[in-house]
């Protein structure tokens, strides 16, 4: 290394004796090195065998010091606070008030690393003293000092110092590689997300129209690949939450009879597709709610369950739920007869972007972290994985985390796990603040499906002046957007209190931290969730039968109903009859009631969208008097509605 390429050490001398830093000023001064550092060049290159003076000056000093020096203590913050300095040699014994300890302690507070030598030949403290008020940052030399031991140990403290700024250095080009990162995981969810917003969206939509049997199995391809796709981003996104430190578990209440009525739903069609027996075994009913983090937890069995069906190609798929209460743990076990794994394998089974062997990923697809990501959630969670497998005979995951029980399951939570929810009418008047105009389109006719008008906004400017102008009672915000945060935090700053949600493709948490500081109330990340999307204007429009008094039509657009019926539709239904017809009756011979009412209410939904109005009347009837406890009018009301099923076609 060159004179020109060394490392500059800046070096602070606080002396009341001006003949001191002179002295400082010789030995430091870098046109002087070669006249007063002799000695020291002679001990660093003793048998060194070499001959040339350059080399022995490079090999010396690795860098070129920089000394300020002052006769008062007072001034050595003030300095400090304009230069970074590697080493302050202090005098002990100084007039005015600021001795060498208070200079020290000032210089630490503003720098806690700057290196100490407190050099005197007078010791007015004792080391259990300067330890006390210093701790063990300091070093100690008394006067007169040798000249060679303090440049030797300003070159140890420069040396370490110097280390100390180059990890700090590398930890900040670490922490801005990092924020590059998220920056780049942001922007690329944003720009996947919103495509499959109008792609997944409008699928939904679709399958809700009259449609033959072809352009049914195209559409579900379409959704299972776009869904697919989202998976593959949500993956990539929580790997990069759980290596950065960021990845939180809730910790609230759940409905664990909703999770599993999710999982049968997912993964019973999938099954059915492809051939497989896909069976849910619950060994103890639940009486509870669940305390956890039951988004997640769906997450962990959608994976495993998940590689369970696309490694088995014949035979079952099952989930095994227990509760353990007096170990207070909830086991969940998947058991396939699937491929299976060897020992090897099973060894790196959990490594981030590995799979089991180098032909899964051609022959079956992923990306090799849905097994990782799910190790770590369970291990947030407080729990453990354990997988045992063999070859060609299928395998078996164990979860086993803590079971924490929350409030009393109420009638109404178990009804909601038997079936799907009802679409509710709603009134009022939603302002969506969107620039894409195929979003618009979709986001328009999910939201009229429910009943509220919609007004656009086309940017954040718009989207102010028409919150300010407008009596609205909901703004869905997309964040993106220009001005989007911008307009949202104008509104609020205006006292505009109208509920706000946020709708983006960025779902990162720095991202939501920074919708909430701005005002939003809430969040729907796109794709857009219909679910979440219907609870969520449930939580801020009024039902409009609240309002006029009755409830919604049975016929309304509240219902999604298509009033479209063509042949083949109308023989699906028939035959959708003869398999209720069926239910309704198994399970009246079996006096379950309960399944009485969901059958009824699934008949009553539709019979009059097929030209069936009786069938949609007597199953309002069954469903009402089973609700009223009426069991011997329910009979007869379930006789009459089978002679009705029957009647249809």
């Amino acid at each position: 290394m060159s004179n020109r390429e060394r490392q500059v050490i800046s070096l602070l001398a606080v002396d009341d004796d001006p003949g001191v830093l002179s002295s400082y000023q010789a030995l430091f001064e870098r046109s002087r090195r070669q006249g007063d550092m002799d000695q020291l060049e002679a001990l660093l290159n003793e048998g060194s065998g070499s001959s040339g003076e350059d080399e022995r000056v490079e090999r010396r000093f690795p860098f070129e010091f920089d000394l300020d020096t002052i006769t008062q203590g007072s001034e050595g913050p003030a300095l400090a606070q304009q230069k970074p300095y590697s080493v302050a040699l202090l005098d002990m014994r100084m007039p005015g008030g600021w001795d060498g300890l208070k200079t020290a302690m000032a210089l630490h507070q503003q720098d806690p690393r700057i290196r100490i030598i407190l050099i005197t030949a007078f010791m007015d403290y004792s080391l259990d003293d300067l330890r006390g008020q210093l701790g063990t940052n300091f070093a100690y030399l008394q006067k007169p000092f040798d000249t060679n031991e303090l440049i030797q140990l300003v070159l140890l403290l420069s040396h370490d110092w110097l280390r100390e700024q180059q990890l700090m250095e590398a930890e900040q080009k670490a922490l801005r590689a990092s924020q590059s990162k998220d920056d780049f995981l942001a922007s690329m969810s944003h720009e996947l997300r919103t495509p499959l917003t109008a792609l997944l969206g409008n699928c939904d939509l679709m399958g809700e129209t009259s449609l033959t049997t072809s352009q049914s199995e195209l559409l579900s391809s379409m959704e299972v690949s776009g869904k697919s796709l989202l998976y593959l981003i949500n993956d990539i996104l929580d790997n990069s939450k759980i290596e950065s430190g960021r990845f939180d578990i809730d910790e609230v209440e759940y409905n664990p009879l909703l999770l599993i009525k999710e999982l049968r739903e997912i993964f019973s069609i999938r099954a059915s597709e492809t051939g497989i027996l896909f069976e849910v075994e619950i060994e103890n009913d639940f009486e509870r709610m669940l305390v956890g983090d039951g988004r997640r937890l769906s997450q962990v069995l959608i994976n495993l369950l998940g590689n369970a069906l696309k490694f088995t190609s014949e035979g079952s798929v099952r989930l095994t739920i227990r509760m353990d209460r007096p170990e207070q743990q909830l086991h969940l076990t998947t058991t396939d007869s699937g491929i299976g794994m060897s020992a090897e394998a099973l060894g790196r089974l959990f490594r981030p972007y590995e799979q089991a062997n180098s032909t899964i990923s051609g022959r079956f697809g992923g990306t090799g972290l849905g097994l990782h990501i799910s190790w770590n959630l369970v291990e947030l969670m407080g729990g453990t994985i354990v997988v045992s497998s063999e070859e060609g005979r299928g395998s078996t995951f164990a979860v086993v985390i803590p079971l924490k029980e929350g409030a009393v399951l109420s009638e109404n939570d178990i009804e909601r796990s038997r079936e799907a929810p009802p679409k509710l009418a709603l009134q009022g008047r939603v302002l969506i603040a969107e620039d894409t105009p195929e979003l618009q389109m979709l986001e328009r006719r999910m939201v009229e499906a429910h009943g509220a008008e919609v007004e656009f906004a086309k940017d954040g400017q718009e989207a102010l002046e028409k919150g300010l102008a407008e009596g609205f009672d909901l703004i869905l915000m997309d964040m993106q957007m220009m001005d989007g945060i911008e307009a949202t935090s104008q509104l609020r700053a205006l006292g505009v209190s109208t509920p706000i949600v946020a709708l983006t493709a960025n779902v990162m948490q720095k991202q939501r931290d920074q919708f909430f500081a701005a005002g939003c109330d809430g969040f729907l990340s796109k794709p857009i969730d219909r679910v979440e999307l219907r609870s969520t204007l449930e939580r801020y429009l009024p039902l409009l039968h609240e309002k006029l008094g009755q409830p919604p039509a049975e016929d309304s657009p509240a219902s999604g109903a298509d009033s479209i019926i063509d042949d083949e539709l109308m023989l699906l239904f028939v035959e959708r009859c003869m398999v209720m017809r069926e239910e309704l009756m198994v399970a009246y011979g079996e006096g379950s009631w309960s399944q009485v009412r969901n059958t009824a209410h699934t008949i009553k939904g539709s019979g009059t969208t097929f030209g069936y109005p009786e069938l949609t009347a007597l199953g309002d009837k069954v469903q009402k008097a089973v609700d009223e406890k009426k069991l011997e009018r329910a009979e007869e009301l379930v006789i009459e509605l089978n002679r009705a099923l029957k009647g249809v076609g």
